[in-house]
């Protein structure tokens, strides 16, 4: 297909993505992923205990750094047409930032 770079919609950390990420590695694909939107809606309030489960799903497999197929990480897509602020996205980012 010639693509070199997905760009997901919705992360569920729950979930386990390593095979999916291990098989856009071995095709040369990077992965542009996102936080859920949950997060910074009804998850808001409890950023702090999800935000290492996010970081946690992005890991290789040692779970020592981000899989080397995450090329970005967006957080927040469509602030206020999404049902959460600006303010919100900056203060999850600020928090991601503190805790990684």
């Amino acid at each position: 297909m010639g693509v070199n770079l997905i760009r997901l919609y919705d992360w569920e950390p729950r979930n386990k993505h390593l095979d999916f990420l291990n098989g856009c590695f071995t095709f040369y694909c990077g992965v542009l992923a996102p936080g859920s939107n949950y997060f910074l809606k009804e998850g808001y309030a409890d950023r702090l205990k999800h935000i290492p489960n996010l970081i946690k799903s992005f890991s290789n497999a040692q779970g020592t750094d981000y899989h080397p197929a995450i090329t970005g990480i967006i957080i927040g897509n469509e602030p206020r047409i999404s049902g959460y602020s600006v303010e919100q996205c900056i203060q999850f980012t600020k928090d991601w930032i503190a805790i990684e």
